[in-house]
């Protein structure tokens, strides 16, 4: 009796934390969802939204989409790492010459 009533807890335990970090990962994905812009160039904007595969990236004007992962406050973009900051809603990467590449979050996820 004593080995069931282990089991059973262990099984709860695993499917609590299994709730968690499925939790963790769409709050993270819900940072990047939205409509964002160029800080230094307002014409160049894209969209990121959620598809069945997961995140996409997709710029104005273009009908074609890029696939793109989130992991906590990181989002690669083919290759580029960009950081988000939450206080300032923007994603940020190095670039050339010690400049920073950036974009503001513009509209964020549709309610």
């Amino acid at each position: 009796m004593k080995k069931n009533s282990i089991a059973i807890s262990l099984a709860a335990a695993l499917m609590l934390v299994g709730i968690s970090l499925t939790a963790c990962g769409n709050s993270a994905d819900k940072n990047f969802i939205g409509t964002w812009q160029d800080a230094s160039d307002a014409s160049a904007t894209f969209v990121i939204s959620k598809s069945d595969k997961g995140l996409v990236l997709q710029t104005t004007g273009e009908s074609a989409t890029l696939a793109v992962e989130a992991n906590g406050t990181s989002l690669n973009v083919d290759g580029t790492n960009f950081t988000f900051d939450e206080q300032k809603q923007e994603l940020s990467a190095p670039g050339l010459f010690d400049s920073k590449i950036v974009f503001k979050k513009v509209v964020g996820e549709p309610k």
